[in-house]
């Protein structure tokens, strides 16, 4: 829908409210689109903190593409008006969950491959760089120092054994979001980008086919859900 509306107010000076809102509702498509605007008049608090349990309970329905862009958000009931319950507490005890038995690679195995892993990850993003100012050279501009960003809610390390635990305990997204005390748009993005990583290397991580050790963890991991 955005890029529909961007299409129709280009080269139009947005001077006030009213403009954008008329623009933005005169938008249509040739396939159907229709679109209604209106002007939100209320004031709404900065700096408000939504915690993972409670995202975690909204009536969300996430698509098969895509699902942390596209979601079907349902009407509100009663059994979400309510401030959601924390999920369950779990140990988040890396060194267990990165015993052999879990991961299938001795530690130093998963050191190793970690290690070669953000070295891939480190030219990307020199390339990326590279790539960014290349362009703003040829367009004129400046170049300017990589901005750090905000910093990640996991670790690498912990990025990548959360996708080993993944891939080879065939553990759903959400499930490894409990475990490593993320949201289910973190796990997946970490998940996302690491299963690249790991194909680019060149290493396969195959699901575990007899029963894992360290029933009493795989228990907790399991009631969490």
């Amino acid at each position: 829908m955005f890029s529909h509306i961007t299409l129709n107010w280009r080269g139009r000076p947005l001077t006030s409210h009213e403009v954008v809102v008329n623009t933005i509702a005169a938008t249509t498509t040739r396939t159907g689109l229709r679109v209604h605007a209106a002007l939100d008049t209320d004031t709404y608090p900065l700096g408000v903190q939504i915690s993972n349990a409670a995202m975690a309970a909204l009536p969300i329905t996430r698509h098969h593409f895509h699902g942390e862009w596209n979601y079907t958000l349902h009407p509100d009931t009663d059994a979400h008006t309510s401030q959601p319950d924390p999920p369950p507490s779990l140990p988040q005890d890396m060194t267990t969950l990165a015993d052999p038995a879990l991961t299938g690679l001795s530690r130093p195995d998963l050191d190793t491959l970690t290690t070669a892993l953000d070295a891939l990850r480190a030219s990307r993003t020199q390339a990326r760089h590279r790539q960014h100012q290349q362009h703003r050279a040829e367009q004129g501009l400046r170049p300017h120092e990589p901005r750090s960003g905000r910093p990640p809610r996991l670790s690498f390390p912990d990025q990548v054994l959360a996708t080993v635990l993944h891939m080879r305990l065939s553990l759903p997204e959400d499930t490894v979001g409990i475990v490593f005390g993320c949201s289910r748009s973190t796990i997946r993005r970490a998940i996302t980008e690491t299963r690249q990583l790991l194909a680019e290397h060149g290493t396969t991580i195959e699901p575990v086919t007899l029963p894992v050790p360290l029933p009493d963890l795989i228990a907790k991991i399991k009631s969490a859900c």
